[in-house]
C-alpha cells in the first residue's frame, strides 16, 4: 500500500505517513512513538485508535 492510500485509509495528511515510515526504516517500531516538545501543525490521523 502506498503511502497516499495509508493516509486516505486512515484519514491523515499523507505528510505524516512519509514521516512515520521514515521514522520506521531509521528506529523500528520504537520510532513509532509521539515526540515530546511537537510544534508544528497537527497533521495526525482523525481516524487513528486510542490507546
Amino acid at each position: 500500500m502506498r503511502g497516499l492510500a495509508i493516509a486516505a485509509a486512515l484519514g491523515c495528511h499523507p505528510e505524516i505517513v512519509r514521516c512515520r515510515l521514515r521514522r520506521f526504516n531509521a528506529e523500528s517500531i520504537d520510532g513509532l512513538g509521539d515526540r515530546r516538545g511537537h510544534t508544528g501543525v497537527d497533521l495526525g490521523c482523525r481516524n487513528a485508535p486510542e490507546n
